[in-house]
């Protein structure tokens, strides 16, 4: 496996491991109504979005 090939692996573990954790804190603030429990919320979801698409990126070079 090319250094680069072993790169992407592990940053696609890591980003798994981060998507588990922001699932985590959606549900955890989902129902919240106080200011703190929504903006946490609206962090989480957007951290999220974002590994999940990071990790379509990479999945994508590993195919090729």
């Amino acid at each position: 496996m090319s250094k680069s090939k072993y790169n992407l692996r592990q940053q696609q573990i890591r980003l798994s491991r981060e998507i588990a954790h922001f699932t985590s804190q959606t549900a955890k603030f989902i129902g919240n109504q106080s200011p703190q429990g929504k903006r946490c919320f609206t962090r989480a979801i957007r951290a999220l979005t974002h590994r999940l698409d990071e990790l379509e990126k990479i999945q994508n070079l590993l195919i090729q």
